[in-house]
């Protein structure tokens, strides 16, 4: 992740001539956040820990906010009818003793929190898999907030323009990739053979 992160970092500040490492650093972090909530690119399972005759539970991911869940599962229980809303879990039947070894598991999709304003190394908002995979939309993004900013040596609207539509462009590519889960042939719907 190191490699990754040093490499982006330092591919950014020496095409921002002039730039302040403190802006450079906030505007990558806002790119990354857009980048999550747009792509949906970083999913994990989080787990929840049951408890006997309670049916909401708080779903919480450790440092980083969760932006949708996708499934709920246990390997007892029967979910037809429990949903995740406002942070929070609701079964519609309460677990039992028999439930409670299990914990319960909810696909999410996630976004980092915002780094602290004095943080300066910012490589750890995201699992390694993101840097690696997504840094050419990382780059396009955190360019296009740069050369946005008016009167700075760097500022260019129409490359900004560029680079906004690339970052774009990507980041719908990697959500059709999240949903499809990296799958090469996910689309489960197609014409058939005789159209």
């Amino acid at each position: 992740m190191a490699a990754t992160y040093e490499r982006l970092w330092s591919t950014l500040t020496s095409e921002l001539p002039g730039s302040i490492p403190a802006s450079v650093r906030l505007a990558l972090s806002n790119t990354i956040n857009e980048f999550c909530r747009e792509s949906r690119a970083w999913r994990e399972q989080v787990e929840v820990t049951l408890e006997v005759d309670k049916t909401r539970y708080v779903v919480a991911a450790h440092d980083a906010l969760i932006v949708e869940a996708y499934t709920i599962s246990h390997p007892t229980l029967n979910f037809a009818r429990a949903f995740y809303k406002e942070g929070a879990v609701t079964l519609f039947e309460f677990p039992t003793s028999r439930d409670i070894p299990y914990p319960l598991l909810v696909y999410c999709a996630l976004a980092p929190l915002p780094p602290a304003l004095d943080q300066t190394d910012i490589s750890a908002l995201l699992p390694v898999d993101i840097w690696n995979d997504h840094e050419a939309t990382l780059y396009a993004g955190t360019m296009a907030r740069m050369m946005m900013q008016p009167l700075k040596p760097y500022t260019n609207p129409q490359l900004a323009v560029a680079h906004r539509r690339d970052f774009f462009m990507k980041a719908a590519e990697a959500r059709v990739r999240a949903t499809k889960l990296d799958a090469e042939y996910g689309q489960t719907w197609h014409f058939p053979r005789f159209a």
